[in-house]
Order: structure tokens, then sequence, then C-alpha cells
């Protein structure tokens, strides 16, 4: 009778067997839920690390020598009782077979600029949200007399999710105990990937042929995943000269923004190494030092951190991915290549849209002995409004 339970509960799959969970089960609830509780983390840890190894080995999961250090995890763990998931047939032959909350969280939080912008998830692709593009008109009433008619202004906006990609080969030489001792740096590596390739798109991306930028010709290069900040501000002319590099001048980019540049709560600046040095340094238009003096800022004056918290009372997110080799008009040419931008951006003039999160599959390629380990994620990035009436990001350029 209790084999026949578990055939019910039993998919094969290329030769290979695979519990099928329910998603209500509590045992998978507490795999993928989001959680401060230290018991949570640690069994998303110990699951995911299951996974990958079972992944990269290409093996089942109950296989492995440390398949029975989980299983007693679950029996031994406080957390597993407490949910009842311990018991034969209930939870205690569970195998992860996805990542956790625990490893996508890592993904987002190795996001600094693409933190920035809210994120939802995609029950299509495309994906449509409606929007408003006018508002309605409320009048004085007049005795006796009908109102005029007034309407809101209704569009949308499509989110089309790109493919993002990690591909890394291992040789057939490692043993389980090799991959366990490399799954710290296999999952941060794995994070890391996918996080700097939605970085560096959402400041650096176009997807128009050719690239804005002439040495971006690969097909593969992530910068063509979608239209990024730089390339939204050039191609609308919300450009602005930036030469000369003091308070004032980027006060007159801020206010280039109109409406959207109001509330400093809602703006970022994106900078990279060069302009985080001038900000440090940063003057007025009389050359008077405003970053740096303790009367000004105190505890939070640059020469006691040497850091920059924020600007005109707008926080500033540093990037490696802000690139310094541009030509005057915030773009990489090849000839002229001294100078680097400032972009500044609405948060919440963007939407970022999640089609599949944090995928990881492998292949084993006989003839080279490897086995192919990819990683990847269905990603849309795309301003929430019409960003040819609406200035939502704006460029700084020539900075030398």
């Amino acid at each position: 009778k209790r084999v026949d339970e578990l055939k019910k509960n039993i998919v094969k799959r290329k030769g290979q067997f695979q519990i099928d969970e329910s998603d209500n089960s509590p045992v998978v609830n507490i795999h993928k839920m989001r959680s401060n509780d230290e018991k949570v983390i640690e069994f998303q840890k110990r699951a995911d690390d299951l996974f990958i190894v079972s992944r990269i080995l290409n093996r089942d999961p109950r296989e492995l020598k440390m398949y029975k250090s989980f299983r007693k995890y679950l029996e031994e763990t406080e957390l597993a009782k407490a949910m009842d998931t311990v018991t034969a047939g209930a939870g205690l032959e569970w195998i992860p077979t996805d990542f956790s909350r625990e490893l996508i969280d890592k993904v987002q939080l190795e996001l600094r600029v693409a933190a920035l912008f809210p994120r939802i998830a995609m029950p299509t692709d495309p994906f449509k949200l409606p929007a408003k593009s006018s508002f309605s008109t409320a009048r004085k009433g007049v005795e006796n007399t009908a109102p005029t008619a007034s309407s809101v202004g209704t569009t949308n906006v499509t989110l089309d999710a790109v493919k993002i990609i990690d591909y890394v080969p291992i040789s057939y030489e490692l043993e389980e105990d090799a991959v366990v001792a490399m799954l710290p740096v296999v999952k941060d590596d794995i994070a890391n990937a996918i996080a700097r390739a939605q970085e560096d798109a959402t400041i650096n991306g176009d997807d128009s042929s050719p690239h804005m930028d002439s040495d971006v010709t690969s097909a593969e290069d992530c910068r063509k995943c979608w239209k990024g900040l730089r390339k939204y501000a050039i191609a609308n002319g919300y450009t602005r000269d930036l030469s000369t590099f003091n308070l004032e001048t980027l006060n007159l980019l801020v206010q280039d923004m109109g409406k959207y540049g109001v509330l400093p709560s809602k703006l970022a600046w994106i900078a990279g190494t060069k302009v985080l040095a001038k900000l440090r340094v940063l003057t007025d238009a009389n050359d008077n030092p405003v970053m740096t003096t303790m009367d000004k800022l105190g505890p939070k004056a640059t020469v006691l951190t040497g850091m920059v918290g924020e600007v005109l009372g707008i926080p500033v997110i540093p990037s490696e991915f802000i690139r310094e080799d541009l030509n005057a008009s915030g773009v990489y040419d090849g000839s002229v290549t001294s100078y680097t931008c400032l972009p500044l951006v609405r948060t919440d003039g963007f939407i970022y849209g999640d089609r599949r999160s944090l995928m990881i599959e492998q292949d084993r390629i006989v003839k080279q002995q490897s086995i192919d380990i990819v990683a990847s994620a269905r990603v849309a990035f795309a301003p929430r409004y019409a960003i040819a009436s609406n200035r939502i990001v704006a460029l700084g350029v020539k900075i030398s």
C-alpha cells in the first residue's frame, strides 16, 4: 500500500524520477516563501544546494550523498516538524525541483540600478499594462445646465520579455564533494551574471540596429536586450552639456525634467567612478565646496565618509556600467573617447516585467567531456509613460 501511494506521486521523466509536489504542499510553500527567519533561510539554502549539485552532475538528487543529510535535516529541524512535513509520504520524500526565494532574492539584492524600478510578474508574453495618458476635467457646476463631458485618456505599456542567459562549462572530473565546495562560488556567479546583464542593459541598452555604440556588434550582447536609459535620453533630446560641472548645472538637469523632477525622493542619479570623484568635491557657481564641509552636511560630509549619499536631495547610485569612453553626445564612436555621462531618472517612470525567474539547466557534451550549465531568466524593461512627451530621464553629457 505504501509503494502504491508513492507511485501516485512519482512521474518518470527522461529516465529520472521526480516527486510531483502540489504547489500548496507545506514544504513547497516553505521553499518558495520570502522570509527573514533564519530557519527558513537555512532550509532554502540546503534545498538550493541540493538542486544545483543534482543539475551539475545530472543525477537524481536522492542518489547524492548530500541528500541523506538533507533528509536528516528535514527530520530534525523544528521548522519542518512544526509544518508536519517530515512524515513519510507527506514531505519527507520531497526533493527540490526549482530555486527558492533565497536564490532569487540573491539576484535581486545584487541589483543596484535595476532595483530602483518596480517589477511585476508577467502572466503572458508580451504583456500589456493599462495606463492613463490624460486626465478628465472637473468644471464648475452651473444651475440648470448640463455639465460638459470629459474623458480619461487611456493607453497601454507593452512588456516584451527577453531571455538573459549565462553559460558555464564544467569538466567531467568534478565529483560531488568538489561541487559542494564550489557551491558558494557557483551561486554567487549565477546571481552576479544575471544581475550584471540587467544593470548593463538598463543603462546602456539599445535594441535598434545598429546599436548607438559602435563597439556593440554581437547579437548576444546583453546591451541589445532593450532600450536603456542613455538611449531614451539621447533619442528624445533629453541631454544637457555638463562640461561645466557644478551644483548649478546639475540643478538645471533636474529642472529640465519639469514636473517629473519636482520630488527628489522619486529621482536617482546614476554615477560612474569619474562622476563620483567630481561629486565628492562638488562646488557651486562661485567655486565654494558644497559636499565636503562639516558645517553643510554634518556627519554625512564626504570629508568623513568618502561617499556621496545625495545631491540636491536626490540619492546617488554608483554603477560600474556608466561608460567613460564616450563622445560629447554621450555615445561611443571609437574616435572621441574622453567623456562620461550622468543619467538622472524618475524611478517610477520605468518598469520591469519578470516572465520567468531564474532557471538552471544542464547538458552533457560527451565529445568535450564537459557538463554545460546554463542559467537563464526572461525579463522585460520599458517606460511606463510615452517618453516622447514625458521627460522621465535626463542625461548629462560632455563630462570630462
